[in-house]
């Protein structure tokens, strides 16, 4: 234990204040040195409202898309186990699969999906079918119709589908369903004795519960858990932070843990060996300045001149960070409930802090602003366009006044300053830029992609003034209801007014426009409908992955 140690007293202090000041309301914290355990606590409770009990580290808690590295270990046992190979396309694990664009889809592999470089979109969604064949049921029904962003390798798309994409691939090859495979593969050999996909496991447990504040409200506890049978290979994990402190000491111990082999050692270091650019470097942010990379199932960078692999998890009410500084063989882990961005993230900067000092590390500073580097006319005009992000379906344009690159980007209209041969920021508020990228054709000069926050953004040709007749628009107004929940909250209700067409669930509306054909351009990406052999639409896809929702009356 860290006893007398002023590092880890002045981030036990900063928990309590922010416990006091209910910027979070339970909190678990481990902090390894020399690849073990030196400092484990809980604060907190698990339930603010209905008398919960003590946070300790054995308390469960929703891990968010820390299940993608969970997923990624148990890939790599079985392609150290020769069951699978990283770099054979997955078509050949799935005969008679087909995806929208069969040219890409033939060149995916393992390790595109477990990198984010597959070219499939982001999808996701925290409510979805629950039986044990969900996965595979909505791999086989759903990702043939998501359209690709990109070619396989090409940019990296931070993706649900992919991950799920792999865990099906495990099923399919091995025979077992995916929470035996992780169970067995990744749980008991790594002795994550609390860790579970099974909300109903994870109840009888000591189970931190979500909480949320609404405006004008008191902090309560958010009354309905996130499922999603076919999300557990990208989400959707209970673990603690003492089971996840096991898996970070076998990473921590080149594969090692209680003096048993788990992975051989090139593979833990493959996993966090960068296999794409994130394209963030010049947000001038920590985190974004931080993690700049991916590997297989785990973001990659450097902080305090010192190597980081790590992953984060994020469920509503819940926030995981599991960071680890290989080469010192040291990490962090810290498990929230309740989230306020800014006191959580700075309890999570001193838990780094706390670490580093003990190795007698310098702590980290922001780097120096970038020089600014003069935009010649001549390469400028090259970048002036409308782009569209497909996967989440926001609209970029660049436009040049002088010599002076302007981009308009929800909603406003900012300078650039260009800091590399192609790489540009533009100044939001506070020294936090947005890292925009010019994706240059090395042969006739153009720019055909721009990457913003590292989201590939395409250019199109966009028609501002379609419009389509209202007799048209009325086919596709009705309620909707998601075709495997039909919870009253996951109804939508699309209305016609002034050309467009208004989406509402709930109390939130989205404004859709017209795109092309079937596909109207909002809020929330880009809206497909499909009808039946009479013409008469039948459902719709939301985003480019995220959800089907079906017509309540079809």
């Amino acid at each position: 234990m860290l006893r007398h140690n002023s590092a880890a007293l002045a981030l036990e202090n900063l928990i309590q204040t922010g416990l006091k000041e209910r910027h979070f309301v339970g909190v678990g914290v481990v902090l390894i040195q020399d690849g073990q355990i030196s400092h484990a606590a809980g604060y907190g409770t698990t339930n603010l409202i209905d008398g919960g009990c003590s946070v300790n580290p054995d308390t469960l808690f929703a891990i968010g898309s820390v299940s993608k590295l969970i997923c990624a270990t148990m890939i790599m046992r079985l392609v150290e186990q020769e069951v699978l190979d990283l770099d054979r396309p997955v078509v050949e694990y799935l005969p008679e699969f087909k995806f929208s664009n069969m040219e890409y889809g033939r060149q995916i592999t393992l390790r595109h999906l477990l990198s984010h470089t597959s070219g499939l979109p982001s999808g996701g969604r925290d409510y979805g079918p629950r039986d044990r064949d969900a996965l595979r049921r909505v791999v086989w029904e759903e990702i043939p119709h998501y359209r690709f962003i990109g070619a396989p390798g090409r940019y990296h798309q931070y993706s649900n589908t992919a991950f799920c994409l792999a865990g099906h691939v495990a099923e399919a090859v091995t025979g077992h369903d995916y929470d035996h495979l992780v169970t067995e593969q990744v749980f008991k050999p790594l002795g994550m004795n609390h860790s579970t996909f099974d909300p109903t496991v994870a109840m009888t447990y000591p189970l931190a519960l979500p909480h949320l504040k609404k405006e004008g409200e008191e902090l309560s506890v958010r009354r309905r858990m996130t499922r999603n049978q076919a999300g557990h290979p990208s989400s959707f994990g209970y673990s603690s932070t003492a089971d996840l402190a096991r898996l970070g000491m076998m990473i921590i111990n080149h594969g090692t843990l209680d003096g048993e082999s788990f992975l051989a050692p090139a593979t833990v270091q493959e996993m966090q060996t960068p296999a794409c650019d994130l394209h963030v470097r010049s947000a001038a942010h920590p985190f974004w300045q931080i993690y700049t990379g991916y590997g297989l199932g785990m973001q990659t960078g450097r902080y305090a001149g010192t190597l980081i692999a790590r992953h984060g998890g994020v469920n509503p009410g819940f926030q995981t960070f599991f960071d680890l500084f290989t080469l010192q063989r040291a990490g962090v882990i810290m498990q929230f409930t309740y989230l306020e961005t800014t006191p959580m993230l700075d309890t999570v900067m001193k838990g780094w802090h706390t670490v580093l000092n003990l190795l007698k590390r310098d702590p980290f500073y922001a780097s120096a602003p970038a020089a600014i580097r003069k935009t010649a006319p001549r390469e400028a005009k090259n970048y002036v366009g409308t782009f569209l992000n497909l996967d989440r379906g926001e609209i970029a344009r660049l436009e040049m006044i002088g010599r002076q690159i302007l981009l308009e980007y929800q909603g406003r209209q900012r300078p650039l300053v260009q800091v590399g041969p192609t790489e540009f920021y533009g100044e939001i508020s506070h020294g936090v830029r947005i890292p925009v990228w010019m994706i240059v054709d090395e042969e006739d000069g153009s720019c055909k992609d721009i990457l913003i926050w590292g989201y590939p953004f395409h250019r199109i040709e966009l028609l501002e003034d379609v419009e389509v007749k209202a007799e048209e628009l009325d086919r596709y107004c009705g309620t909707y209801v998601d075709r495997y929940n039909r919870n009253p909250q996951e109804e939508i209700v699309i209305q016609r007014k002034d050309g467009r067409l208004q989406l509402h669930e709930g109390e939130t509306v989205m404004i859709y426009r017209p795109l092309v054909g079937n596909q109207f351009i909002g809020d929330m990406g880009i809206v497909e409908f499909f009808a039946d052999e009479a013409d008469q639409v039948t459902h719709f896809q939301l985003g480019q992955a995220t959800c089907f929702f079906k017509k309540a009356n079809s």
